[in-house]
């Protein structure tokens, strides 16, 4: 792992494997693009998935040549795109004359197998983005967060973020509601909303809704938050909750997303 101007940069190790072995799988059993296996023999198999460890091999020299030449993906997304299809392309070029040896003319053929592998690539990045989000919310269901108090006799809270319902605050304090062992319970501590807003913002389903409030969108029972009526039910908890006016429009869009 490499700083690179302030971003921690290393090779995406999940991203070659994951494309190779989605390439390999997907020529395989849908063969497009003219490729043909019909008896399913194991040549066949090895030599349509050898486009596979093409494609690894290509995205693996471009992230190899990003951390060299100090490029942050996340800033430079649309360049190693590009590169990433052209070299993958000059290389499925190269590797289908080799094995299968065929007479074609160079420019042509290459220019299929941008379109090709184009067509594939969009395929990569949706369900390699599905992938780690799949990931990044099962292993933030099993994180723990510990909430401290000013005073050190209030003790620490350390709980699964799931567990939260609602944090509130009033002055110097805060009272966080949640779950433990299946009831409902609440802790004082003497902190501020703003650090429990920023210890929970990886987590999209809690979310401010007021200044003195914080709540967990999974228990909302009930929303009527329209223009004349912004308020909040929880379940299990007495009263509404306030949604504030600045903030409405994104608690609304949260829970239409966490509730469609």
């Amino acid at each position: 792992m490499r700083l690179i101007n302030g971003h921690t940069h290393s090779i995406n190790w999940s991203l070659i494997l994951f494309s190779g072995l989605f390439v390999s799988l997907f020529l395989n059993v849908f063969q497009p693009f003219g490729i043909s296996n019909n008896n399913y023999s194991l040549s066949g198999i090895l030599q349509i998935s050898g486009y596979g460890i093409v494609t690894s091999l290509s995205l693996l020299c471009i992230e190899f040549a990003s951390t060299k030449l100090k490029l942050v993906i996340d800033k430079y997304k649309l360049i190693w795109f590009t590169a990433a299809l052209l070299l993958t392309s000059l290389l499925i070029t190269f590797y289908y004359k080799l094995i299968f040896g065929a007479s074609f003319h160079f420019y042509s053929t290459f220019f299929n197998f941008i379109i090709n592998v184009a067509l594939v690539g969009i395929f990569i990045i949706v369900g390699y983005n599905l992938y780690k989000e799949r990931l990044k919310r099962k292993l933030l269901k099993h994180q723990k967060i510990t909430i401290t108090s000013k005073y050190k006799s209030d003790g620490v809270l350390q709980l699964n973020p799931d567990y939260i319902k609602l944090v509130e605050a009033a002055g110097n304090y805060i009272t966080i509601h949640y779950l433990e062992e299946g009831n409902n319970t609440y802790k004082v501590l003497r902190n501020s909303m703003k650090n429990i807003e920023y210890m929970t913002r990886k987590y999209d389903f809690l979310i401010r809704c007021h200044q003195s409030y914080l709540i967990n969108l999974n228990y909302i029972s009930s929303k009527d938050i329209k223009s004349n009526s912004r308020k909040l039910i929880l379940l299990g908890h007495d009263g509404e909750i306030p949604v504030s006016r600045s903030l409405y429009q994104k608690v609304k869009n949260k829970l239409d997303v966490i509730h469609h």
